[in-house]
């Protein structure tokens, strides 16, 4: 058995070797291997073979690998590779997890209204494709093209919902049309954990906000001293664990985030030391417009054995405060907290809108309550430069869908317009240049969002 495992291994290294370069109509064939392709995460199902070579998978392995037609056979005789179709007979979960259509392949129209129609030359064309989803959104969807001619990867600009497909198109070389094939990147694990932590930070938003409601009624529940102090401590407790893990899990959100659209090294984070940080004046006033923090509650800290934490000269205080914004929105507001003996800084999890307040609560040591106050810290022009990036996504959204549509009608109209090529190359170009800024768009977004959260 060793002795066929090596004798395997010699035959399909020597097929693979003389694939690596392939002539066709004088292009060479750039189709990445079979591992780098499934390093992609194209599934061993949906892997393509450059020409002249067959797909089979190793039967010790089940991985996948491109031989020669006459060599495929005589491995699959011998019991050393099975077909694809035994593969997914065995394990059907192997099979991708949405698919690539062709709808229109459109030689790029020339400005001088020119077609190139000579054989065996590279040539140009507009691939305008639909690409599909089975049951599972796919987040930052990604095709994988290759042709005899160019392999090219296209990062689609929205994520694709379960059943549903979404229209697209790009320009790739090839001499032979029938040579363009593309698949759907698989990011399973990545796309796996991002929505697992866009359900945690769901349910913890429920949590914490159910928590600071109950926190604003404590004061109307008519309770003893004693109680009162308990259930305020208990519940403040539960908002700085809650606020923590959200906060937490939001900042992993953007990691995993950046990282499935990016697929590079995270950038540093920002990290301003609290005494260099921007405070806005210290405000304890409803009425003013301009963002600030009011006090509604300092109550000492309530040990669960019963008695108050004290010291001679520091305790512990639950500041209950509220929130306030002014006349604008704070997308990520952080409030320093000080006393006579502490200074921390909160980030909220939720936003504030304009001319409303949060109820929140911490913990913090002070000698004089007198000196416990909170004040919102601007964090400089990264909240202005979000709001600018998001406007400009939607609005790069709406202009690309408006394009893609238009596209989708012109490769399915009948009959068949005598500009076609002219009109498809058109939109092509508008699709690729409006799909690319958004991408640049939306990855300058997520990194702007994951050093702030961060």
């Amino acid at each position: 058995m060793k002795n066929l495992y090596f004798l395997l291994t010699a035959v399909l290294a020597v097929s693979l070797l003389s694939g690596t370069v392939v002539m066709s109509y004088g292009a060479f064939n750039l189709i990445p291997s079979p591992k780098e392709q499934t390093e992609l995460g194209i599934t061993s199902a949906n892997v393509v073979c450059k020409t002249g070579l067959s797909l089979i998978i190793r039967a010790d392995s089940e991985t996948p690998a491109c031989v020669k037609s006459s060599s495929s056979e005589k491995l699959i005789q011998k019991g050393w590779a099975i077909n694809l179709s035994t593969l997914l007979e065995k394990n059907p979960n192997l099979s991708s997890i949405g698919q690539v259509k062709t709808l229109q392949v459109v030689p790029l129209y020339k400005d001088e209204g020119i077609q190139q129609t000579k054989p065996n030359i590279i040539l140009n064309y507009n691939f305008v494709f639909e690409a599909c989803a089975k049951s599972s959104l796919i987040r930052s969807p990604e095709i994988l093209i290759t042709t005899d001619s160019e392999t090219k990867t296209v990062k689609l600009s929205q994520q694709i919902a379960p059943k549903s497909c979404q229209i697209s198109s790009t320009v790739i070389k090839a001499t032979d049309v029938n040579s363009i094939k593309a698949n759907l990147v698989k990011k399973t694990d990545l796309s796996l954990m991002v929505g697992q932590l866009e359900l945690r930070v769901s349910e913890l938003k429920e949590k914490l906000a159910t928590e600071k409601k109950y926190l604003s009624t404590i004061s109307s529940q008519g309770l003893t001293p004693e109680n009162f102090q308990k259930k305020i401590s208990e519940t403040t407790d539960k908002i700085i664990t809650l606020r923590n893990e959200l906060n937490l899990a939001k900042a992993e959100l953007q990691k995993n985030q950046y990282s499935l659209l990016l697929g590079s090294k995270l950038p540093e984070p920002i990290k301003v030391p609290l005494e260099n940080k921007i405070v806005m004046p210290f405000v304890n006033n409803t009425k003013v417009n301009i963002p600030h923090v009011n006090t509604i509650e300092i109550i000492k800290k309530y040990s669960d054995a019963g008695r108050l934490k004290t010291d001679a000269i520091v305790s512990s205080y639950n500041f209950v405060f509220e929130v306030c914004a002014g006349t604008e929105q704070i997308q990520y507001p952080e409030i320093l907290v000080k006393s006579d003996s502490e200074i921390k800084s909160i980030k909220l999890s939720e936003s504030l809108d304009p001319k409303l307040c949060q109820t929140t609560s911490t913990v913090i040591k002070a000698a004089d309550t007198k000196t416990i106050e909170g004040a919102i810290v601007a964090i400089g022009e990264i909240p202005n430069q979000i709001k600018a990036l998001e406007l400009k996504v939607e609005s790069l959204k709406e202009q690309l869908s408006i394009n893609k549509q238009a596209l989708g009608d012109l490769v399915t109209q009948k009959p068949v317009p005598d500009d076609l090529s002219k009109k498809v190359s058109e939109l092509t170009t508008k699709v690729v240049q409006q799909r690319d800024e958004l991408n640049q768009a939306r990855e300058e977004l997520i990194n702007l969002k994951y050093l702030v959260t961060e």
